[in-house]
């Protein structure tokens, strides 16, 4: 116990449950771990980056869509910066460290964290001074199946933290990332007493969108040290873009510096990408934040916008019978499914669903610039009961 607080935050025994204590966890090991990543190629710091605002940039792409692919950056880290990675995955054979120092025209890569478990990288916008921490999700592709949903599910328990339970296991993949050499240097540049950041925003796939939620959590409440080392400065998030996110809490994750509790952001998330619902049997919820669920097949692609006020929001993942609050499956659901074909006919498996350079694809086929227009428009407004649902045009 007393280990865990040293790194950690002293607020674990305000929240302690008698059923589930926050155990000594491994990090009593921190400077060894230190140590070992600071030598590692892995943990090698990027060159000293372009100062802020000295060179020109034209944005290339609009916001929504750079940040997605500063997420799928992080995921193929590992082979941008090692093309002969032992690794052979298809999903990325187009990492290159050109197409990742810089993104969507403007964004160039500041810092970088990485492991074989998870990679996080920071941008900074070079005119306004924006910054963007992108999270990875874990490196299944580097870890194998087996070792990858054990990661994802031991030990199987909630902690009691940041006002909510949590699921542990993403707890724990995060505090091993925040001990690596460089995450202190991404803590300071993003809240210590020097940061140029105008504002932050968190991206993340899959377990790194769950973490990214988390981080708003936490960190609303005045409690990041529960993720990261004590010693290490907080930093306010101005929103969350998570794509294929896992719930990871016991109710739903909120904004405490917002009346209604909602956080700012978006969580995107494919109906047919059954990982971002596989928690859902462990009884977590989503966060209470807009949510934008992406369909495809046969018929075309559209998707519909849940709303933040929605209890359905936190608990609705894909194109199962869900209830919701107007009771039973609503007409709007039933004329997707029919219109639609979710089914997939095939031609989307769960694995490419859950990818992040599908997410792009996706996201880019309904924006144009930042506005958001519909490539097989759905007409089932008429249809929805009590305002649960948007089918309106509107920013992403």
């Amino acid at each position: 116990e007393g280990q865990h607080e040293q790194h950690f935050g002293s607020r674990a025994s305000r929240f302690r449950t008698p059923t589930k204590p926050l155990p000594p966890m491994e990090f009593r090991w921190r400077r060894v771990l230190v140590a070992v990543f600071a030598a590692s190629a892995d943990a090698v710091r990027v060159a000293p980056p372009t100062p802020l605002a000295s060179r020109h940039c034209v944005a290339s792409e609009a916001d929504m869509i750079s940040y997605s692919l500063m997420t799928q950056r992080a995921t193929e880290f590992n082979w941008a910066v090692n093309p002969n990675y032992h690794v052979q995955d298809s999903g990325v054979k187009n990492a290159s460290w050109e197409g990742t120092k810089t993104v969507g025209g403007c964004w160039d890569l500041k810092l970088y964290n990485t492991n074989k478990k998870l990679s996080s990288l920071l941008y900074q916008h070079v005119h306004d001074g924006r910054c963007v921490l992108a999270v990875s999700g874990y490196h299944g592709s580097e870890n194998g199946v087996l070792k990858t949903f054990m990661e994802a599910m031991q030990p199987a328990e909630n902690w009691v933290m940041c006002d909510n339970q949590v699921h542990a296991p993403v707890v724990i993949q995060f505090r091993r990332h925040s001990l690596l050499a460089n995450w202190s240097d991404i803590s300071q540049f993003l809240g210590g007493e020097k940061s140029t950041c105008s504002d932050i925003v968190v991206a993340g796939d899959s377990m790194g969108g769950s973490i990214a939620e988390l981080m708003v959590g936490c960190g609303t409440l005045g409690q990041m040290n529960m993720l990261q080392p004590k010693i290490l400065p907080s930093f306010n998030i101005k929103a969350v873009y998570s794509f294929g996110a896992f719930a990871v809490s016991t109710k739903p994750l909120r904004n405490a510096s917002a009346e209604n509790g909602c956080i700012n952001g978006k969580r995107f998330f494919h109906s047919g990408d059954k990982i971002a619902q596989w928690t859902k049997g462990l009884g977590m919820v989503h966060p209470a934040m807009d949510a934008l669920r992406l369909y495809e097949g046969e018929a075309g692609n559209t998707y519909d916008s849940l709303r933040c006020t929605s209890q359905d929001t936190s608990h609705t993942d894909m194109d199962v019978d869900i209830p919701f609050t107007a009771g039973g499956i609503s007409a709007a659901q039933r004329e997707i499914t029919r219109k639609t074909q979710l089914s997939m006919g095939g031609s989307v498996n769960v694995l490419t669903a859950h990818a992040m350079p599908h997410y792009v694809k996706q996201l880019r086929g309904i924006s144009d610039n930042g506005k958001v227009s519909l490539y097989s428009r759905i007409d089932y407004a008429s249809l929805l009961k009590n305002g649960e649902y948007s089918t309106l045009i509107r920013d992403i």
